[in-house]
């Protein structure tokens, strides 16, 4: 049995985090992170769209909390012999809805040295709405 975890697409406090979901063997082919997803959540089970950021075998909660997934949109795929996330602008867009001042991202890659993240501080604690760095 195969377990996603997935984030979902709606704009609330109570959601910043991932939710787990159990991946049905009809979908486990097309189960891959990054992906979209159709899942039913809330008590209404109302279907919500998400995305996969993670899978695995073990199950984080009890097994008989988890729901399936409903389903994967037709036309998704990852291309193939792809294995690392999506990237920074993937990130930036699963959590569009939760950014709601200036921000920076940085990535392992990217990181120069203490300097820079308080360079970076410094000029976003001042940065106002339509402010770009150039």
């Amino acid at each position: 049995m195969l377990f996603a975890d997935v984030i979902i697409d709606i704009s609330a406090s109570a959601l910043d985090r991932s939710f787990q979901y159990r991946i049905p063997g009809s979908l486990k082919e097309r189960a891959k992170v990054g992906c979209p997803v159709r899942i039913p959540f809330g008590k209404g089970n109302s279907l919500r769209k998400g995305y996969i950021i993670g899978i695995g075998e073990t199950p984080k909660i009890s097994e008989n909390l988890i729901k399936d997934i409903a389903d994967i949109p037709e036309g998704f795929e990852i291309p193939e012999g792809r294995e690392k996330p999506w990237g920074t602008g993937h990130a930036i867009l699963a959590a569009r809805d939760l950014i709601d001042a200036p921000f920076a991202v940085i990535n392992a890659d990217d990181y120069y040295g203490r300097e820079v993240f308080k360079n970076m501080y410094n000029y976003l604690k001042k940065a106002k709405d339509g402010d770009f760095y150039d």
